[in-house]
């Protein structure tokens, strides 16, 4: 399917607009859009790369392939949100901000008729929040209806990935970039062809929460109401390939 990236890393404030924020510039963006670009191509999606979109931007993108891009040729669909944000928001390059959840329901299969009983997966490389998380030492005790018609709740396949838990910030380093899409991208090259997207999603949470800088650490936060195991393969085919 399509693969949309988001990627805003130059921020302005309009004088003019009292809701406009002041935000810093997202040095270090740039590596982790060619990682997610390079890992979605691989994994034969067809890459839309968007940069510095306003909040108004941002919405009429997201509406446009919910509602009029038609995707009935393809398996699912995946965007990836790399800007600032807050609990429940990202930002525009404008400094203005967009509840994740309108972007959402661009998608719900009462609005997005293509995508209906398909996985619409969002990463959202974003802060959710001003607290800092922090190394923790810890310590453990542990040993060793109708046949022929289907029907579902308007609100299911869907996956959020969040960088962080709510509330938290995310870090991201100028030369590197973010410790999300680094440990996201490791993990969907080495096991994309072998496990469920949840699993590759608990790998990436391990990864993340290892990747320390002096005490602060991070944890992402997937969300999701697939009905269904998600691969990005044909399992049938890895299935004869293994009993041949």
């Amino acid at each position: 399917g399509v693969c949309l990236i988001i990627n805003n890393e130059i921020f302005s404030k309009d004088p003019n607009d009292h809701f406009s924020r002041h935000m810093e510039n997202r040095k270090g963006t740039s590596v982790d859009c060619q990682r997610l670009k390079n890992v979605f191509k691989n994994l034969k999606f067809i890459v839309k790369i968007n940069d510095n979109l306003t909040d108004v931007e941002i919405v009429s993108k997201l509406k446009k392939y919910g509602q009029r891009v038609d995707h009935r040729s393809y398996d699912c669909f995946v965007c990836c949100l790399l800007t600032h944000g807050k609990e429940g928001k990202i930002f525009g390059s404008n400094g203005k901000s967009v509840y994740i959840k309108t972007i959402m329901d661009f998608f719900t299969a009462e609005s997005s008729k293509t995508l209906q009983g398909k996985p619409k997966i969002f990463f959202v490389n974003a802060c959710q929040g001003k607290e800092i998380q922090r190394v923790t030492q810890v310590e453990t005790d542990s040993v060793g209806r109708n046949p022929n018609r289907e029907t579902i709740p308007n609100g299911t396949d869907f996956l959020v990935g969040f960088a962080t838990v709510p509330g938290f910030a995310c870090f991201r380093s100028k030369a590197d970039g973010s410790w999300y899409i680094q440990c996201l991208c490791e993990v969907l090259t080495e096991f994309a062809q072998s496990e469920d997207l949840l699993g590759i999603l608990t790998e990436v949470n391990k990864r993340v929460s290892k990747h320390t800088y002096d005490d602060l650490a991070q944890c992402p936060a997937p969300s999701y109401s697939l009905r269904k195991k998600m691969y990005f393969c044909d399992r049938t085919l890895i299935d004869r390939t293994t009993k041949t």
